[in-house]
């Protein structure tokens, strides 16, 4: 039988529950047990970040934004470098 890993992508999931069942809980265990169905489930990976977004700075400077400051994108683009 083969081994499944699901993958959680906390940020969509938290949206769709919002939205469409006014955030109800989850038993994660549950779920994935039954997405991995019929095989065994390996491990289950619950991720949550932020959306891809090419060239931030210029959009944000373009579109005047107030959040825009050189030294919190520099400290993000550091984040994301390592």
């Amino acid at each position: 039988m083969a081994r499944v890993a699901v993958f959680i992508e906390g940020g969509y999931l938290d949206e769709v529950l919002r939205k469409e069942f006014s955030m109800a809980r989850l038993d994660y265990g549950k779920l994935s047990s039954r997405l991995a169905a019929p095989d065994d489930l390996l491990r289950t990976y619950y991720y949550h970040c932020m959306p891809y977004q090419s060239n931030l700075r210029q959009r944000m400077k373009r579109n005047g934004s107030a959040r825009c400051n050189d030294s919190a994108l520099a400290s993000r683009d550091s984040i994301g470098s390592r």
